[in-house]
């Protein structure tokens, strides 16, 4: 009467953040979960600050091109 108690209760808890890790880890291109190494922690955050910066220096840009494009002196 116990034992599948203390089994369906391990179980349980072996299982459930394993589920919920599956479901929430990052997928790749084909849907698998990403596995999380530091190598791929560092990809993620250069590739985060990447963008940012692209997007920067597209805004600078386009503030560049109105100046030249403007009315000359």
């Amino acid at each position: 009467m116990r034992t599948p108690l203390i089994v369906g209760l391990t179980l349980a808890l072996i299982g459930l953040p394993l589920g919920v890790g599956y479901v929430a880890a990052p997928c790749d291109s084909f849907g698998a979960p990403v596995v999380m190494s530091p190598y791929r922690l560092r990809q993620q955050r250069f590739l985060a600050e990447a963008t940012a910066w692209a997007a920067a220096l597209t805004e600078i840009g386009d503030s560049l091109d109105k100046s030249a494009r403007g009315p000359q002196p």
